[in-house]
């Protein structure tokens, strides 16, 4: 299948969007969460700059949908009549929720994780606002384009939970390898121990709602198989349980690991590079959602 610019740059600029909203969730979730104990200003500037990046991707995608529905060239990225229609219909409102999600996050670390942690603690309720209003919009925003908006509620439920638990746990990989730059030794060695504890939680989350999603969207399980799409779903399944299957790999042979400074020393390196793998495959699980929720949809399979 040839691909044209449109579909490129609707994969990259979507592959940005996933970025963003990562960082936006499980960024800000790691910096909240080490506040007291550290100054957070490199996790900031890792959630400010994603965060640029999510905006700018967010209005480059509906114009590569305006470009792609006027099909006119490169001027059809401005065409009045296909903007003014994407403009008042699913793509507008995604538009909308997602630059409204990306601007509560904003003012989530502007506002909150930049204060001092004894200023910090009388604006809890502060930090609630943004921060649940932000995930609130843009896992709202997933749902008003493609497969999900087409299978109603149940499947738009799915796809919330889907996007809250992935972004969670994708996004703050990167800021629990800054933290090691950040924390002593015992502060690191808690929140390693309390990430760990919530990842057993989530990524069991995330398959229930991937696969109550996928059980939805193909016609029959032979589609997991023989379809493009059901493969690569397949893959991008396959690749998430892989790394469930270290989470709990890792835990199960540190579980014993608890006082001895030494142990935590040797537990806290393993899981530095369990996260730096975690990480690549990550990268990979949001290329392949990207080319899922552009290129391969619905359409595939009818």
């Amino acid at each position: 299948m040839a691909l044209s610019i449109w579909d490129v740059g609707d994969i990259i600029s979507r592959w940005l969007i996933y970025m963003g909203v990562a960082a936006a969730i499980g960024g800000s979730f790691i910096g909240a969460l080490i506040r007291a104990n550290a100054n957070i200003q490199p996790i900031v500037r890792y959630i400010r700059l994603c965060l640029c990046l999510g905006i700018t991707a967010v209005i480059i995608n509906f114009f590569m949908a305006v470009g792609a529905a006027s099909q006119t060239g490169f001027f059809g990225l401005f065409d009045g009549e296909s903007l003014h229609l994407l403009w008042h219909g699913p793509s507008g409102d995604a538009l909308f929720w997602r630059l409204f999600g990306f601007t509560a996050i904003a003012a989530l670390f502007l506002l909150h994780l930049r204060r001092k942690p004894a200023a910090q603690a009388s604006n809890r309720k502060l930090f609630f606002l943004c921060y649940f209003s932000g995930i609130l919009a843009l896992s709202y925003s997933f749902t008003l384009l493609g497969n999900t908006a087409e299978l109603g509620s149940g499947a738009s439920w799915l796809m919330a939970l889907h996007i809250i638990t992935s972004a969670w746990w994708l996004g703050a990989l990167y800021p629990l390898l800054i933290c090691y730059q950040l924390l002593n030794l015992a502060s690191l060695y808690r929140v390693m121990r309390f990430f760990g504890q919530l990842t057993l939680i989530m990524v069991p989350l995330l398959l229930l709602g991937g696969g109550g999603l996928l059980s939805q969207v193909l016609a029959s399980s032979a589609d997991l198989f023989t379809t493009t799409y059901g493969q690569t779903m397949l893959l991008k399944l396959i690749t998430v349980t892989t790394v469930f299957l270290l989470v709990v790999l890792h835990k199960h042979k540190y579980k014993h690991s608890l006082v001895p400074a030494l142990n935590q020393v040797q537990m806290l390196t393993m899981k530095r590079n369990a996260i730096i793998s975690e990480l690549f495959l990550a990268d990979i699980i949001l290329v392949i959602t990207a080319v899922l929720s552009s290129i391969l949809g619905p359409v595939v399979l009818s």
